[in-house]
C-alpha cells in the first residue's frame, strides 16, 4: 500500500484534503502536514519526519507538496533522499490528489508510477477558458 502525505504553506493541505475528500471520501493512509507561518523550520522537519515513521507500516510513500522549491517541498525531499520507497512531488492541485488517491491503489502501483502519474495529471488540470470555443458550440447548434 502507498501511503500519502499532503503537505504545503499555510492550511493548503488539510484545505485540499478536505476538498479532495468531498468528492471521493475519507483518504485512507493520508496523513496533512501543514506548515504555518509561526512555525520554525525545524519543528516542521520533524513533524515532517515523524509523519514519515507514522505511515512505516505502507510499503512507500508518496508526498504532494504546494511549490516546488518551498520549505515543505525541500524539507520533503531531504527525508525522502534519506528513505526509501519515497517520492516527492510539487506543484499539487485538486485534479492530480484526486487522480492519485485512487490510482495508488490499483494493483502493481509502485510509488515511482504513481509520481509519474501526478505530474502528468497535475499539468493537465492547469487550462485556460478558451470563449472561441464556447462562440463555435453556440453557432453550431443554431
Amino acid at each position: 500500500m502507498i501511503g500519502m502525505i499532503i503537505t504545503g504553506h499555510g492550511n493548503f493541505a488539510s484545505g485540499l484534503t478536505s476538498s479532495a475528500e468531498w468528492f471521493i471520501g475519507n483518504l485512507d493512509n493520508c496523513v496533512t502536514v501543514d506548515f504555518h507561518i509561526q512555525d520554525a523550520p525545524e519543528v516542521f522537519y520533524d513533524h515532517l519526519l515523524a509523519t514519515v515513521e507514522f505511515l512505516s507500516y505502507c510499503d512507500s510513500i508518496i508526498v504532494l507538496s504546494d511549490l516546488v522549491g518551498g520549505v515543505p517541498f525541500q524539507l520533503s525531499a531531504q527525508i525522502a533522499n534519506e528513505k526509501k520507497n519515497m517520492q516527492v512531488v510539487g506543484g499539487t492541485n485538486m485534479g492530480m490528489l484526486i487522480e492519485i488517491a485512487v490510482a495508488r491503489q490499483e494493483e502493481g502501483m509502485t510509488v515511482e508510477k504513481l509520481a509519474d502519474i501526478a505530474v502528468q495529471i497535475g499539468q493537465q488540470q492547469v487550462a485556460k477558458f478558451n470563449f472561441d470555443e464556447v462562440k463555435d458550440d453556440e453557432e453550431n447548434k443554431i
